[in-house]
C-alpha cells in the first residue's frame, strides 16, 4: 500500500464476512458445542422449582354479617391479605406437620411463600401460586 492512499472503512463487503466463516469454521463449530454443553449440564444438575396455582372465587353470601365495617371484608385486598400472612401459614403448617415432617426435614422447611393476586377482569377471583421443589408438597399445601 502506498503511502498517499487511504481505506476506505465505508464500504461493506460481504467476502471478509464469508472468509470468517469459512476459515474459521472449527472455532465457531467448538463455541457451539460448548454453549449447548453448558445448557445441557445446567438442565442436568440444576434444581427443579415447580410452580402450583389454584384458582378461587370469592363468593359472599348476602345474608352473612361479618362485622359492622362492611366494606372491609369486600376488597380483595383483604383476602389476599389473609392468604398471604402468617396466621394463615402456621395453621396450613399444623394440619400438614404429621403427614409431611419428616419427609421435608423439619417444621423449617414445610414453610411455603404463597402468592395471591387478583386476576384482570375478574374482580373476585383470585390466583393462589406457591414454587416448590415437591410438587405433592405444594398441592397439598395449597388446598390445605
Amino acid at each position: 500500500m502506498l503511502p498517499d492512499q487511504h481505506i476506505d472503512t465505508d464500504k461493506f463487503d460481504p467476502r471478509v464476512y464469508v472468509g470468517i466463516i469459512v476459515f474459521r469454521w472449527k472455532l465457531i463449530v467448538l463455541c457451539l458445542l460448548v454453549c449447548l454443553l453448558g445448557g445441557v449440564l445446567y438442565l442436568t444438575f440444576a434444581p427443579k422449582e415447580y410452580l402450583t396455582r389454584c384458582t378461587v372465587m370469592i363468593w359472599r353470601d348476602p345474608m352473612l354479617a361479618v362485622s359492622t365495617e362492611a366494606s372491609a371484608w369486600r376488597s380483595i385486598q383483604s383476602y389476599i391479605w389473609l392468604l398471604e400472612g402468617e396466621e394463615m401459614r402456621a395453621r396450613t403448617i399444623d394440619q400438614l406437620k404429621d403427614r409431611w415432617r419428616e419427609k421435608l426435614g423439619g417444621l423449617e422447611e414445610m414453610e411455603e411463600d404463597v402468592r395471591a393476586t387478583q386476576m384482570r377482569g375478574q374482580g373476585s377471583v383470585l390466583q393462589i401460586s406457591i414454587r416448590n421443589r415437591r410438587p405433592e408438597y405444594a398441592v397439598e399445601y395449597i388446598t390445605t
